[in-house]
């Protein structure tokens, strides 16, 4: 598959595309520095990473990093911001509910109190570093302190039949102590959250489940290494699917799956002070149905 890589940090197409979504969707107050970066799969943006610095006084618009994706084809988000319902869910994201050290357990899912800050571009894509950005990401508790130092390492292509791929990949290192990761399947982990209207017609939202995986109570799948939402969105129907790579995991994550629009995977590490652990992800979107097959191969194709 012929891959091609172009970065255009801020530039005109970003400020008139980036400028007009995140004024739509994102609304920060008029003198907040809302900052994006192009991920691109050949000469088309397809998601952007939003890296706006944290603000104290901002601290709802600017308290997390994360992604957006969107439909090269009409530039339409095709995921949720800041703002509207459940506005901490946003775009690609990670985080957990109850982050424990010895001063305490802290909110990293809600972000009450708590910051994910952008701390700067270690790498930016070039076709020379093959279309690879990394993004330096602080931890920080309430009185600012970084608990967890994370390396997240992203990129975008374009598959085949209309088909797009954003890589999510996040190293997390705990700064100063040994640290507990907890929460539940729908407040941990990496997940996806889709925009506010799937809300207002989550009946016709629908999930496909790999073979021999079981469907648990309260939206809860085990056994999965992937799932495919399908959601249909400004008009359009669209499908998603959230691929785990297995390194780093003893078994398979459970995967929560909320008809409103938010799915993703759940696992709860531990942190020792110092150690790297390193967590791989893969978002696969386009219009149209993805079929349990097409799903089997992606996940081959990423995992292998």
């Amino acid at each position: 598959m012929r891959r091609k890589f172009r970065i255009v940090i801020l530039s005109v197409l970003l400020l008139s595309l980036g400028g007009f979504l995140l004024f739509r969707y994102y609304s920060p107050k008029a003198h907040l520095e809302q900052r994006i970066v192009g991920l691109f799969g050949e000469d088309v943006p397809i998601a952007l990473a939003i890296d706006t610095p944290y603000d104290p006084d901002n601290h709802h618009q600017t308290y997390k990093p994360f992604v957006t994706l969107i439909d090269p084809a009409n530039g339409k988000v095709l995921t949720n911001g800041a703002g509207g319902v459940d506005s901490h869910h946003r775009g690609l994201f990670i985080g957990w509910s109850e982050v424990t050290g010895s001063k305490g357990t802290f909110d990293f899912w809600h972000m009450e109190g708590v910051s994910q800050r952008h701390r700067g571009w270690i790498q930016t894509a070039t076709q020379e570093t093959n279309g690879i950005h990394v993004q330096a990401v602080e931890w920080c508790g309430p009185d600012g302190e970084e608990w967890i130092a994370e390396t997240r390492t992203l990129s975008a292509t374009r598959l085949d039949e209309g088909l797009c791929a954003v890589d999510f990949e996040s190293t997390l290192r705990a700064v100063n102590e040994d640290l507990e990761l907890r929460g539940d399947p729908h407040h941990a982990g990496m997940h996806v959250r889709l925009p506010n209207e799937v809300c207002f017609h989550y009946w016709t939202t629908e999930y496909l489940l790999p073979a021999g995986s079981s469907r648990l109570e309260d939206d809860c799948v085990e056994g999965a290494w992937w799932v495919r939402c399908s959601a249909t969105i400004g008009g359009n129907r669209y499908s998603l699917v959230h691929l785990t790579h297995p390194q780093g995991f003893e078994k398979p994550p459970i995967y929560s799956i909320r008809r409103y629009g938010r799915f993703g995977a759940f696992f709860e590490p531990d942190l020792k002070r110092g150690e790297l652990k390193t967590f791989q992800f893969r978002v696969v979107y386009g219009r149209g149905e993805i079929s349990s097959d097409d799903c089997r191969r992606l996940y081959e194709d990423f995992a292998h």
